[in-house]
């Protein structure tokens, strides 16, 4: 899976966040099927002016540092993106 079909896939899905740590903030989501983890962020430049808030969903991008799809079952890795 490219990080093309894996947005197609799954662009309708709400991340919600999760945490924050060293500049970098963590978006997940899960359904029966998959779990989806993300991060967007690296440095203080890179999210100096992100906002985000605690129940507002974001959508997945070709912009987010880090991408993981894990099927729930198997916990094997569909797709994996990381452009830190």
């Amino acid at each position: 899976m490219t990080i093309q079909e894996a947005i197609e896939k799954y662009e309708e899905v709400d991340l919600l966040f999760s945490s924050y740590y060293k500049y970098s903030f963590s978006f997940h989501w899960e359904n029966d099927e998959v779990t989806i983890d993300t991060c967007n962020g690296w440095n203080s430049d890179d999210i100096y002016r992100y906002t985000v808030e605690r129940n507002t969903p974001q959508q997945l991008n070709k912009y987010w540092n880090f991408i993981e799809i894990k099927d729930k079952k198997t916990n094997e890795i569909l797709f994996s993106y990381n452009n830190y």
